[in-house]
């Protein structure tokens, strides 16, 4: 199996985000998503993406 590293762009990753949420949760996680993509390296990118997952992950919001 191939070791490949995916780098999607910002806006793929907020268009695939926001494609999956509904408009009303927009900004919210906007806000949210941000720290993983401005964070200054690897550890602080999975901290923050472990805390959205956290957050939005196991919860089914309508």
């Amino acid at each position: 199996m191939p070791q490949a590293i995916v780098q999607t762009c910002i806006i793929h990753l907020l268009r695939n985000t926001f494609r999956l949420t509904s408009r009303k949760y927009w900004d919210e996680i906007k806000g949210d998503v941000k720290p993983i993509y401005t964070a200054v390296n690897a550890t602080a990118a999975r901290a923050a993406f472990d805390e959205l997952a956290e957050k939005w992950g196991s919860a089914t919001r309508q």
